[in-house]
């Protein structure tokens, strides 16, 4: 699945984020979907929490933004929109 494969990519990039902030916790991360990606909001909530499982960034809210314009360049995407650290 193409979707599966953007959101292990998108993993793999939070985890940088994360060891560029190493005294910070993840709390919330924005994901804009694209509107020709054909996973649901629901489904790709459910994909993320598996894969954030035993990470850093396990816990995290995830906000996801669907797009509905099929014009968008990044229609097929799933995008990184951002990342809320707490530092304490």
């Amino acid at each position: 699945m193409h979707e599966f494969s953007l959101l292990t990519s998108l993993c793999q990039k939070i985890n940088e984020i994360a060891k560029e902030n190493p005294e910070g916790k993840i709390m919330e991360i924005g994901i804009k979907l694209g509107a020709l990606t054909e996973i649901s909001p629901a489904h790709l909530q459910e994909h993320f929490s598996y894969l954030a499982k035993d990470t850093v960034f396990a816990g995290a809210k995830l906000l996801i933004e669907k797009s509905v314009d099929q014009n968008d360049p990044y229609s097929l995407d799933i995008l990184l929109q951002t990342i809320r650290i707490a530092n304490d």
